[in-house]
């Protein structure tokens, strides 16, 4: 019988055959999944947060994404992107490359995408 391991036990590689990379295409219920979860953080710490924002590429119309929803306080990419639409379906390809080519290494999907992020981060 294989002997189980603790997830904080599992090597990049262990974490990346359970976790593969998988790209989906848009969902526009991922801004309704968003105000779900945005409502129930809310009910929790109300009296010690100012502002919760949709992050990540659910949070942009029509981009395919990873199948999560991000929650941060720093939105300015995600906003570039929403504004320039042919930026975004580059970081879309740009994605979708990195997935087939990263299926299982995500440290390596997502410092491929960092050039590109840091890119659109000095024209901000």
């Amino acid at each position: 019988m294989p002997m189980l391991k603790d997830l904080t036990e599992l090597s990049p590689e262990e974490l990346g055959q359970l976790f593969p990379i998988e790209i989906v295409p848009y969902n526009p219920l991922w801004h309704d999944l968003f105000l779900a979860e945005k409502a129930g953080i809310e009910r929790i710490i109300s009296p010690f947060t100012l502002k919760i924002e949709h992050f990540g590429s659910t949070a942009i119309p029509n981009m395919a994404s990873l199948i999560h929803t991000e929650l941060w306080d720093r939105i300015h990419f995600i906003d570039f992107l929403i504004s320039h639409s042919q930026k975004a379906k580059e970081y879309e390809s740009l994605k979708f490359k990195l997935a087939q080519r990263f299926r299982n290494d995500r440290d390596a999907y997502t410092k491929g995408r960092t050039r590109f992020v840091q890119n659109i981060m000095t024209q901000l």
